[in-house]
């Protein structure tokens, strides 16, 4: 929880130390993307049932929520495998910028990056929080940028290109993700 802290006030210093001691993937998973995720998952199901429940099609809401009853399950689900897959891309397009970096580096700066918009993500039970969690996804993708400068020592041209292409590749293979669970579920 420390280091979470210390993250959100200086994430420079954070980045430092964890390119000289990175976190291990197992540790990552389970103390800090696993307790977010539950988290999420559990914000999810309670704006679904409790506090969304009233929302209307006329304000602006549709309370029937896209999955059915796996909506809250699948969040928590996408909430935990998104940083690891997005490691995955990381690792993966870290050659094409000239820089050779392994898994667990790569998965320092998407765990690491993605503590805003988890943290954001926790207040999805009341529905005008969706405005935080888009300012927050774009702190994210700053905090990316600024981690791979550190992390994957780029430049700073290099890491904004990086992410960019990451955070593509990202939304393509979510994007196929969700049709699959769409034409399963449906």
């Amino acid at each position: 929880m420390k280091s979470i802290v210390l993250f959100l006030f200086w994430p420079d210093a954070v980045w430092r130390h964890l390119r000289a001691r990175p976190q291990p993937v197992g540790r990552l998973l389970l103390a800090i993307a696993l307790p977010f995720a539950l988290g999420i998952g559990v914000a999810v199901q309670l704006g679904l049932t409790v506090f969304n429940a009233h929302w209307s099609p006329q304000w602006g809401y549709n309370p029937q929520p896209l999955y059915g009853d796996a909506t809250a399950p699948l969040a928590a689900i996408l909430s935990l495998a998104a940083p690891f897959a997005l490691a995955a891309v990381f690792t993966w397009m870290a050659p094409s910028c000239g820089v050779r970096a392994g898994f667990r580096l790569c998965a320092n700066l998407a765990v690491y990056g993605m503590l805003p918009f988890w943290l954001s993500s926790l207040g999805l039970f009341f529905m005008a929080d969706i405005v935080l969690c888009l300012a927050a996804a774009a702190w994210s993708c700053v905090l990316f940028v600024r981690g791979a400068r550190v992390l994957l020592q780029m430049t700073l041209d290099d890491s904004a290109q990086f992410v960019m292409g990451a955070i593509m590749a990202m939304g393509g293979l979510f994007s196929v993700l969700g049709l699959g669970l769409g034409s399963l579920l449906a």
